[in-house]
């Protein structure tokens, strides 16, 4: 947004030019300062019945275009602007008073957002001019009032479109600083008696202003009330010649009265005046509280919003946190209906809030569909585990909505400001509590081992970023042996980081972090291409050696991973069907035709499909027959239990025999003793992997076990 200075600058533009010119100025003025899509000003007819487009501005030339509306098309629009000055439409499609243009405009032109401010001139409304937005929108307080700026300096053009005569223009301004609303006084420096008043302070205090001159200030009511702070300001004003502010006083009906003034000390002859301008800005303050309101507040629950809980940590307002999570909600919402869903927010706000009013200095936000955050101005005399357990309590009794009863489970998590680093922020500081509370099942405080956690993972994404490009990341390889021959058949492929301060790292460190960084896309191209290569120069010696690689179902789906197979299989011309993509069970199933397709494509190129982790997840029979599937790797989990589950020892050879009733080859990974070796070679596995054998290692050192426990 433009600052004030900028908008002050426009009155001359506005004051010299048409109306049709200034109207324009103020539309184009709004597009360009809040990226609105459209922007127009209309004018009420004088019966208020229909409104006339004065100016129009848009982003684009394909949004509708309306020159009139009228009150009986859209009553309740209308109806709106019999009594508010300022209309706040988020989800305009929703708002009462914009939906009936739903289907004329806001759908049609993909509007969601829409802004309304009336241009008035003492007190009488001329017209509106409206801002909208084709992406969801929330403006802020301070951003409502400046575009109210420009619309009053367009109302004040309509209010003043003649000049001041010369011979006249004494005693206009004589007769205007009589009847302006500003009060105005001139006092005395050395005396502090009142040398001159006008009507407006006159009237405020109750008094003619012919009594007033000659009369000492402390006559004056809000001298009377603050008489310390008014006789400080009238020493900063001679002494800095300039002075602005505001200050508040109570009015005669006990209301609190908000003013605006501006001294200057003046010298004339020798005497020392003070100048003292001042206006009644009550309005405008209530007016700005109503705007705060409806930006701060959730309008569901009625507690203060996110952007509301985010200016308070802003301003430091907040050292203490606790955040609030329903359990189970999203089922609750799907299951029972977003009615009953609201219900349940609108009633655990409601308990919050009530809660928050015993404590002193607490207030409650609801930052999140169904999270809540209590923040405390000052530390509780009670420790935050047991105001936990308390509301707790309260949020756990029974709870009736449209005739059903339930119980609402909650878990939270708690936060001190001054343990925080700068490197996080407050709110997800609180998530990371959160996830360990959920894991705990218990209240948990944000504490030094999360938080270094943080920062240490933060640090290795900033150095996995460049670990590719130094190097540090290398392939190792774990064999792949053929039971039947008693032979290493190939290997699989496994990630490791080499870091010069932490030493090897492995996958189950830095996987998660290039997930969540983007990094997993160049990293696991990385991976496939190296695997290829290796597995290129190794089968100049042992061509009958296989290669499996781990590949995401995300990699698989991105667009140019056919492209990258197809290139590099015709760089590096290994044996169809020596590499094996491995895909997890679980994450094969998010989306089991497109993959299918996909590797069908992959199939035609030489590449096998195994599905790794097998038994974990959801698969079956169907799924199986569907995907071009000719390896399945049972999952560890199965051959770690063998010799203790009675179960796993019936269904490892179920799995082994579903496989090979499928035509497919079966791999148990994780083998670590004789008792495993045997009973897979009993039940005719197809292939093992694990330290039984050996573990991952170094390119040169499977080499040299290739050497010694291959066919070649």
């Amino acid at each position: 947004m433009a600052e004030h200075e900028q908008i002050d600058g426009s009155e001359s533009a506005l004051v010299n030019a048409g109306l049709d010119a200034s109207a324009n100025a103020v539309t184009q003025r709004l597009v360009n300062d809040f990226n609105c899509s459209i922007c127009t000003t209309w004018l009420f007819s004088n019966d208020r019945q229909h409104l006339t487009c004065l100016s129009r501005c848009a982003n684009q030339s394909q949004f509708s275009t309306f020159s009139s509306l009228h009150r009986s098309d859209f009553p309740q629009f209308f109806r709106f602007f019999d009594h508010s000055n300022v209309l706040v439409a988020e989800a305009a499609r929703l708002h009462p008073a914009t939906s009936c243009f739903n289907q004329t405009h806001l759908i049609v032109d993909g509007i969601h957002s829409l802004f309304a401010l009336t241009i008035e001139i003492n007190p009488q409304c001329l017209g509106l001019v409206i801002l909208e937005f084709d992406y969801p929108t929330q403006l802020m307080p301070e951003q409502i009032l400046n575009a109210q700026r420009l619309t009053n300096d367009l109302g004040g053009f309509l209010n003043g479109q003649y000049q001041l005569q010369p011979e006249i223009g004494f005693k206009l301004f004589e007769c205007a600083i009589e009847n302006t609303k500003q009060r105005i006084i001139i006092i005395e420096a050395d005396t502090l008696k009142v040398v001159y008043v006008n009507d407006a302070l006159a009237n405020f205090n109750r008094q003619s202003p012919h009594w007033l001159v000659g009369q000492s200030i402390k006559k004056l009511r809000s001298y009377k009330q603050f008489p310390q702070q008014c006789d400080a300001l009238i020493v900063q004003a001679l002494a800095q010649r300039h002075i602005d502010g505001e200050f508040t006083i109570t009015g005669v009906d006990g209301m609190p009265q908000w003013f605006e003034y501006e001294a200057r000390a003046i010298t004339v002859g020798d005497k020392d005046y003070v100048v003292s301008l001042s206006e009644d800005v009550s309005a405008q303050r209530c007016h700005q509280q109503k705007l705060e309101s409806l930006a701060w507040r959730c309008q569901l629950s009625g507690l203060n919003n996110r952007s509301k809980c985010l200016s308070d940590l802003k301003n430091q307002k907040l050292p203490l946190l606790m955040l609030i999570d329903i359990r189970g909600f999203k089922n609750l919402n799907d299951r029972f209906g977003e009615q009953f869903g609201d219900g349940v927010l609108k009633e655990v706000g409601r308990r919050i809030n009530h809660f928050c009013e015993a404590i002193a200095g607490s207030h409650a936000y609801r930052i999140g569909a169904d999270e809540f955050v209590i923040g405390f101005e000052t530390t509780p005399t009670t420790e935050l585990v047991d105001i936990a357990i308390s509301l707790g309590k309260r949020l756990h009794a029974e709870i009736v909505i449209d005739g059903h009863i339930h119980r609402i489970d909650t878990i939270m998590a708690g936060l001190e400001l001054s343990v925080l680093s700068e490197q996080i922020s407050p709110l997800a500081a609180l998530d990371m509590a959160m996830i360990k509370a959920k894991q705990c099942r218990s209240f948990q405080l944000f504490d030094e081992q999360i938080q270094q956690r943080f920062l240490d993972e933060t640090e290795l994404e900033s150095e996995l970023k460049s670990a590719v490009a130094r190097r540090q990341i290398e392939l190792h390889f774990q064999p792949l042996i053929d039971v039947s021959r008693g032979v290493t058949s190939g290997a699989e492929v496994l990630i490791r980081w080499q870091h010069p301060r932490l030493g090897l790292i492995y996958p189950g460190r830095f996987i998660d972090i290039a997930e969540r960084s983007g990094l997993i896309e160049p990293i696991g191209r990385w991976v496939f291409e190296s695997a290829l290569y290796q597995l290129y120069l190794w089968q100049r010696r042992w061509p009958e050696l296989q290669m499996h690689v781990n590949v995401s179902v995300k990699q698989l789906l991105t667009d140019e991973f056919f492209e990258i197979c197809w290139n590099q299989l015709n760089r590096y011309r290994v044996k169809p069907g020596s590499l094996v993509l491995e895909i997890t069970e679980n994450t094969l199933m998010e989306d089991v035709e497109s993959v299918g397709i996909l590797c069908e494509q992959l199939g035609e190129l030489g590449l096998v499909l195994a599905i790794d982790d097998f038994g974990t997840g959801y698969s079956s029979m169907s799924y199986l027959k569907q995907l071009p599937v000719q390896k399945l790797k049972i999952d560890r989990s199965f051959i770690a239990d063998l010799e203790h589950s009675k179960e796993s020892r019936l269904i490892v050879p179920a799995i082994v025999a579903m496989g090979k009733a499928l035509n497919m080859k079966i791999t148990a990974e994780g083998v670590e003793n004789q008792f495993q070796e045997q009973f897979l070679r009993k039940h005719l596995c197809d292939e093992i992997q694990g330290f039984f054998y050996s573990k991952a290692i170094p390119a040169t050192s499977f080499e040299n076990h290739l050497v010694s426990h291959s066919n070649a």
